[in-house]
């Protein structure tokens, strides 16, 4: 599907993602380093965060956009395009956790999605997925079909 690069970020406002390059060939990949972000907070409220690439698709850094409750999480879309551009992102992943397990994206889930793609496409940064992890599996957008 898409090979991406995950090395070190040189900007110090992002968080290291790994001390050595990761190569992350699908959204299974992706969403076992996603939850290394969410730690114990897993289970306990949505987060959404975005992975930000360059052109080469190696990883600039990650943006949390919004932290909610435990069925819900209000996402700053300002945040995330004010911080792609400023880093010079070509591409992003838009990955949240569902803490009560479930795979099905909620109808908000669809339409972040959806108004996700349609401002990125106006900005020429292109939406590559977006992922709902759960403790040991995950919903990729891309993978159905739905991006």
């Amino acid at each position: 599907m898409y090979k991406l690069k995950v090395s070190m970020v040189k900007d110090k406002r992002f968080q290291y993602l790994e001390k050595r390059p990761l190569i992350c060939n699908d959204a299974n990949s992706v969403a076992q380093v996603a939850r290394k972000f969410y730690n114990s907070n897993l289970f306990l409220r949505e987060e959404t965060i975005a992975l930000l690439f360059n052109n080469n698709l190696s990883v600039i850094g990650h943006v949390s956009l919004g932290v909610g409750t435990i069925n819900a999480c209000t996402v700053d879309l300002k945040l995330l395009w004010a911080t792609a551009l400023e880093v010079r992102a070509t591409y992003i992943i838009l990955i949240h956790n569902h803490p009560s397990g479930t795979l099905t994206p909620s109808k908000a889930d669809d339409e972040l999605t959806k108004k996700t793609k349609s401002q990125g496409d106006l900005l020429e940064i292109e939406v590559l997925d977006h992922i709902i992890v759960t403790k040991n599996n995950h919903y990729s957008y891309a993978d159905q079909g739905n991006i």
